[in-house]
């Protein structure tokens, strides 16, 4: 069995030629994207782990590699080998992040809200909390519960709220189902987490990293590479080449640009914390359970 970065073989000439490639060129395995994306933007350092938001959103974190046990299993989360020696990753993932905010700016409008009137709207609302209940379940849920007939609920709503409250309480959804996902991964690995290293499409709306970072009280940093999966590709066929000597190499080649920094608000903090541990997560199973009465009249 070959490990990341091992090489496979190499490019059939023919192919090579159509491609524009030399004719001995190496294919080595590489991995799972958000894997492979955790080796570009230092995503593991200690206390820290790489949270990709796009369509779905991901954590990845660290383990040394062991046996695992009743409690790893129970969590939810998914486990393998990681590039780095004697290392294995935890993985959580969340089917519906950026996409139960897409689905509510087509709702909103004949022809759906662009993305520029979205941002307008919680721009004007501003970063106070709403106090409404999103649990983003379109899609089912991930960790810390797998369960793919979970279904997404608002609650909380009244008639003093508008766009701007709706579009704000997903944000604030998806950040406390990331939240819930933290702790267990915290649980399971032993180890606080301190930083959260955020890349993808989501990272575009500020609004919504500041939310994730009053709902996580966690720094986020936010590194400037655009293809954080393709360069840790790259770095893996680096040391399956024998351009680099091991992955601690690869990795510490890396220059990424300076990281843009968002902190916590301590007051928003305190209010999502308490949010959080007395309403969110006390009532995200009964309200995920719901899709057992999907069918139930007959429907």
């Amino acid at each position: 069995m070959l490990q990341p970065g091992e090489a496979a073989g190499r490019v059939q000439a023919g192919l090579a030629a159509q491609l524009g490639l030399r004719p001995d060129t190496q294919v080595c395995i590489a991995g799972h994207d958000h894997v492979c994306a955790s080796l570009a933007v230092e995503g593991l350092r200690q206390g820290a782990v790489y949270n990709s938001m796009g369509t779905a959103e991901t954590l990845v974190g660290l383990l040394e590699e062991r046996p695992l046990g009743e409690r790893d299993l129970a969590s939810g989360l998914s486990f393998g080998l990681h590039p780095l020696p004697g290392r294995m990753f935890w993985m959580g993932g969340h089917s519906s992040s950026g996409g139960s905010v897409e689905w509510l700016r087509g709702l909103l409008g004949d022809e759906g809200l662009s993305y520029s009137g979205m941002m307008e709207l919680l721009q004007e609302r501003g970063h106070r909390p709403t106090g409404i209940l999103f649990y983003p379940y379109l899609a089912g849920c991930g960790a810390p519960t797998p369960d793919p007939g979970a279904k997404a609920a608002f609650i909380g709503l009244t008639s003093r709220h508008g766009k701007g409250d709706l579009l704000m309480a997903v944000l604030e959804g998806n950040a406390c189902q990331m939240e819930a996902m933290r702790r267990c991964a915290e649980q399971t690995s032993g180890g606080p987490i301190r930083e959260l290293c955020v890349v993808g499409g989501g990272v575009r709306n500020r609004i919504w990293l500041q939310v994730k970072a009053d709902v996580s009280g966690l720094q986020l940093r936010v590194p400037g590479i655009p293809e954080a999966a393709l360069l840790g590709a790259a770095l893996t066929a680096g040391v399956g080449s024998g351009l680099y000597a091991s992955f601690e190499e690869a990795m510490a080649s890396v220059r990424p640009p300076d990281s843009a920094i968002v902190l916590p608000d301590g007051e928003r903090h305190s209010f999502y914390r308490r949010f959080y541990e007395q309403v969110y997560e006390k009532l995200r199973l009964p309200v995920a359970s719901f899709g057992e009465w999907e069918n139930a009249g007959g429907g």
